[in-house]
């Protein structure tokens, strides 16, 4: 995780506790909470899919000489993590990775 999905994550969790605080709900602070929540996952996402990216190239690619069965492991754990976030859920979101792979 880097500087900016931390920073997103903290706030997220900072406006959460503040709009149900025990006090009256604060609709604004949950809709803060929303949005820095929203902010983490767009980023979490990108830096994930990059990883992905690289490892794929690195494990499948044409300069590949042996499978590396770790990578082939974080390469699914990452997938599945982005299905996650994109579908905390469970309803039918876009699919990843993208069938052209």
């Amino acid at each position: 995780m880097n500087n900016q999905e931390e920073y997103y994550k903290e706030k997220a969790n900072q406006y959460r506790k503040e709009a149900f605080s025990g006090q009256a709900q604060d609709l604004q602070a949950y809709d803060m909470s929303v949005y820095f929540e929203a902010q983490y996952k767009r980023i979490r996402i990108e830096n994930l899919k990059k990883r992905h990216n690289f490892l794929w190239n690195y494990v499948y690619g044409p300069q590949a000489e042996a499978q590396d069965i770790d990578g082939m492991i974080e390469i699914e754990e990452i997938e599945e993590e982005i299905k996650a976030l994109r579908n905390p859920d469970g309803h039918p979101s876009e699919s990843f990775p993208p069938s052209n792979q």
